[in-house]
């Protein structure tokens, strides 16, 4: 309720409704594609569409974290409950929803000072 009294009613979310990623944290690095293909496989009622686990850009391992598309979105709850604060090859992993990829083209860029290409001053105090 707010200040007279009236309830407050929250937005539904829509993406996630549809959201069907889950994002799964403090994996192995000896943990496979294949390997969590088949952990997140053997629960049952879940379909597992696809498994991403990113590598590091400079040495190729695998960064700690992945990503479980399942089929379904209907699935997501039953995954998480699951699997979520389990013990994975000697970790425990978290396993949430994942949240959608960034759209909106803020993905760092410029810190200031002179640009050559544009011969503009931004950022920094001005007098």
């Amino acid at each position: 309720m707010n200040f007279n009294g009236s309830k407050i009613l929250k937005k539904r979310n829509p993406m996630k409704d549809e959201q069907k990623t889950l994002f799964v944290g403090n994996l192995s690095f000896n943990v496979t594609i294949e390997q969590l293909e088949e952990i997140f496989g053997q629960i049952e009622g879940v379909k597992v569409e696809k498994v991403k686990i990113p590598l590091d850009r400079e040495t190729e391992r695998p960064r700690g974290f992945g990503f479980v598309e399942l089929t379904s979105a209907d699935m997501v709850d039953k995954a998480i409950e699951a699997m979520n604060n389990k013990e994975v090859d000697g970790r425990m992993i978290s396993v949430k929803v994942a949240m959608p990829p960034r759209t909106d083209n803020n993905g760092g860029g410029s810190r200031g000072g002179y640009q050559q290409n544009n011969n503009y001053r931004s950022g920094g105090r001005r007098f």
